[in-house]
């Protein structure tokens, strides 16, 4: 998990700091206070991060064009709560540097197709106390969520969402919950 709005990115994977060599670490201040979950980087320059914190209300979007050098940050990308609470997006996935998803807490799966300056609900289910932590495609049609609210998957690029039914349990639903997961391939 990422906190307090510090980064530390592998100059290797993301190329920040051209003066830098790749095998070291190096701190970014964000100049946010918000508690980051997730990051992706589609390619070595476009980069997105989720979190979020109790003053931050619907979460928040960090992304960045120039690997991580210079980051713009989008709050309440879910309308935030009445009531004062903590609200996160735990997980970030982008399929090209237009289409991406966000999960987060209260079951939320979200979509953007305009590379994050819009998002919208695809679905929200199972009660508002389940949360989403991590979210996964392996081409255009296949992807997971996976979190407290248990696991799901689309086949139909993130249009609908339905939880797997076993076959060798007569149809039954597996109850499975998790924080990450990582498939390499359907």
């Amino acid at each position: 998990m990422l906190l307090a709005g510090t980064v530390l990115a592998m100059l290797a994977l993301v190329g920040c700091a051209e003066e830098s060599t790749p095998d070291r670490w190096v701190v970014e201040e964000l100049g946010t206070h918000a508690d980051f979950r997730d990051i992706f980087f589609l390619d070595a320059e476009r980069g997105w991060m989720v979190g979020g914190g109790f003053d931050i209300g619907g979460g928040i979007l960090g992304s960045t064009v120039d690997g991580g050098r210079n980051w713009t940050f989008e709050s309440a990308i879910v309308p935030p709560p009445t009531k004062p609470s903590s609200f996160h997006l735990n997980g970030v996935w982008f399929l090209d540097p237009d289409r991406g998803f966000a999960v987060g807490d209260g079951f939320h799966i979200l979509r953007t197709i305009d590379g994050g300056k819009h998002w919208h609900r695809v679905t929200r289910a199972r009660g508002g106390g389940s949360w989403l932590h991590d979210v996964q495609f392996v081409d255009d049609r296949h992807g997971w969520v996976v979190g407290t609210g248990g696991l799901m998957r689309t086949v139909d690029g993130g249009e609908t969402w339905q939880t797997p039914r076993d076959p060798e349990e007569d149809g039954r639903v597996p109850r499975t919950t998790g924080l990450a997961m990582h498939f390499l391939d359907r």
